[in-house]
């Protein structure tokens, strides 16, 4: 129905397994994406609540109908996907990189979209005891395990045709389904030169972000807060990413809305800004009927995402 598939091997057996339990019917599918929407609003809460961040922060995210609609009445693969990730964030934030690197790999295995926590995922497993370039290189070697491990079969049988299809990083979304930057006119949005204006802006940023969440680790003198600087540096390149992409689908909300409060509270956010910018993002990452409003409320998201880039950007954590 959608075509060829495009994504890596974890994919392919995450959902196998999934079509053989619910033997293809949608209610047990949708029951499965229940629980595992409710997994996923535990961990984040938890992990705001383990930071030691305002209850309304871990509440926020339980308060979303958006995230109930795409995950569990739509049923968009990327509840799971997001749950395997903040599930590996978890992980690192508990100390063990070598256990988180190797569920990240999946998550990564799943959707190729999580590259975008790769630069800073790297400076967390080096922050991280026993951390320094070995640690950095045996959770490397974990993370390619893992990958070469799940895509063998498919390397054996037809290495070509599942790498350039599997790992390909040059699909793009259209113009009219897109819910950010569709303000600038499809003109803009459909050039190269402004795609790649999008990706060198985020790679221009990443170095500042890592040198600034960096400095707040070293100057912090309790576990809680180099704890804390970890998980922000983690979410906040993600957040760097993802806040300048051109091109998101409404169920891409995910990417970003689940650790949206925790992120901005941790780079000192106060937390009626929070549920500000939260509201902004509930109520306006969607399709209106008109195409003025619609344009205007990308433009109000982009503005919210602008704000959140700036805090990321100087932490006032520790």
């Amino acid at each position: 129905y959608h075509g060829d598939n495009a994504y890596p091997a974890a994919f392919l057996y995450l959902y196998t397994s999934l079509f053989r339990i619910t033997a293809g019917s949608i209610k047990p599918f949708q029951m499965i994406w229940a629980l595992i929407e409710m997994l996923s609003l535990h961990g984040i809460g938890e992990l705001a609540l383990q930071l030691k961040l305002p209850t309304l922060i871990a509440i926020l995210p339980i308060l979303s109908n958006r995230l109930h609609l795409y995950h569990t009445r739509v049923v968009s693969n990327d509840g799971i996907n997001v749950a395997l990730m903040l599930s590996s964030i978890r992980l690192l934030s508990l100390a063990r990189p070598l256990a988180a690197s190797a569920l990240y790999s999946f998550a990564l295995g799943s959707k190729l979209n999580f590259l975008s926590y790769g630069p800073m995922w790297a400076w967390a497993v080096f922050r991280t005891p026993p951390g320094g370039f070995r640690g950095m290189v045996r959770a490397g070697a974990v993370i390619a395990a893992v990958q070469v491990g799940m895509s063998l079969p498919f390397l054996l049988g037809n290495a070509e045709g599942f790498l350039s299809r599997a790992f390909n990083l040059g699909r793009d979304l259209v113009f009219d389904k897109t819910r950010v930057m569709r303000f600038v006119g499809r003109v803009a949005f459909s050039a190269s030169t402004f795609k790649g204006g999008c990706l060198l802006t985020s790679a221009l940023l990443l170095m500042p972000l890592l040198l600034r969440h960096d400095a707040w680790w070293r100057r912090s003198r309790s576990k809680l807060e180099r704890r804390r600087a970890l998980v922000a540096g983690v979410l906040a390149g993600n957040q760097v990413v993802v806040g300048l992409a051109k091109a998101l689908y409404t169920p891409f909300l995910a990417w970003t809305f689940y650790s949206l409060p925790t992120l901005a509270s941790l780079q000192g956010c106060p937390t009626p800004a929070v549920v500000v910018l939260w509201g902004l993002q509930e109520w306006l990452f969607r399709p209106f009927s008109s195409p003025l409003s619609d344009s205007w409320a990308q433009v109000a998201l982009f503005l919210g995402n602008t704000v959140l880039l700036f805090l990321c950007l100087s932490p006032t954590g520790g």
